[in-house]
């Protein structure tokens, strides 16, 4: 199962998350990018993935109303 978490923690004067395109570390008190990491699955793409494993409403409804046909 995927999830997907953008926020950011700070670690050792460094706020660490999530951009577009990977894993993006800032000096906490300049702002400065201090490393990036590309992740092969963009953001976009893991949002997809993880909203076509999650059931919908519809999906979720119906599986109630099977229930009661048991």
């Amino acid at each position: 199962m995927l999830s997907v978490a953008c926020e950011p923690i700070v670690v050792r004067n460094q706020v660490v998350t999530r951009d577009s395109h990977g894993i993006v570390a800032f000096e906490l008190s300049s702002g400065r990018i201090v490393w990036r990491y590309r992740t092969r699955l963009p953001t976009a793409d893991l949002i997809r993935a993880v909203t076509l494993q999650s059931p919908t409403d519809h999906d979720l409804a119906k599986g109630v109303q099977e229930g009661y046909a048991s």
